[in-house]
């Protein structure tokens, strides 16, 4: 998925610890940046230097992406990715954005939501990171129902607004049923203790105000995004 962007102040940013030097890193933390690490747990990047090793544990194409779906059953796997996690919080990372986890709903008859929760539990018992999960409401209203989640935070793209066309940047407003579907979803998992981020693209004037209003009334936090590629 995208390598996105929780806050456009300088006190948090999500980035990819892998396109950044020690002194770099030192440099953002130096500015007193809270440092969040992408770390794809759902599917792994054709680009990875690691995915010749691990392509082997991959369970099918994600489509739009160059990326495969992974099994979070098999253990070689999870043990990379705790030991990934250990590897950025000795880099500087105070915490964890969690993507494609939708891995658990695409894949349901491979039972992988108790390889997902068994991750994060470990990561969170060896490395005490923040984590945030992206998307995944499926694997995050289960765990909430079950009252075992080892997360801190979720973020929610696409509630107001929706990617129509990547390649051309074209944005516009998400449908009115899909719009009330995560609008009650975000207020659930706020109630139940979660921090919860929006993440938009290149909302409209009257978007921008719907979505301001919707965030102050339930204490959310929405990141407005200039482009769909997060660059601005």
């Amino acid at each position: 998925g995208r390598k996105t962007i929780i806050k456009q102040k300088p006190s948090i940013a999500v980035i990819e610890f892998s396109e950044f030097t020690d002194a770099q890193i030192k440099k953002l933390l130096d500015q007193k940046i809270k440092l969040i690490a992408y770390l794809n747990v759902g599917a792994i990047e054709k680009t990875r230097s690691y995915y010749k090793l691990y392509k082997q544990y991959a369970i099918g194409n994600y489509s739009n992406w160059d990326e495969k779906w992974m099994d979070l059953s098999k253990e070689k796997w999870q043990e990379f990715l705790v030991f990934q996690a250990k590897v950025l919080k000795k880099r500087g990372a105070m915490g964890l954005y969690i993507d494609n986890l939708d891995v658990v709903e695409e894949y349901k008859n491979k039972k992988l939501y108790e390889p997902a929760r068994k991750i994060l539990k470990t990561i969170r018992k060896e490395t005490g990171l923040y984590l945030i999960v992206n998307g995944a409401d499926y694997f995050v209203t289960k765990c909430i129902k079950d009252k075992v989640v080892h997360f801190q935070a979720i973020q929610q793209e696409e509630v107001f607004t929706l990617i129509k066309n990547i390649d051309k940047d074209k944005c516009g407003s998400q449908t009115k049923s899909e719009c009330e579907r995560l609008k009650k979803y975000c207020v659930a998992v706020k109630k139940s203790g979660i921090e919860v981020f929006l993440l938009e693209y290149k909302p409209s004037a009257a978007n921008k105000v719907k979505i301001g209003k919707f965030c102050k009334k339930y204490g959310l936090h929405a990141c407005n995004a200039k482009n769909v590629n997060l660059d601005k």
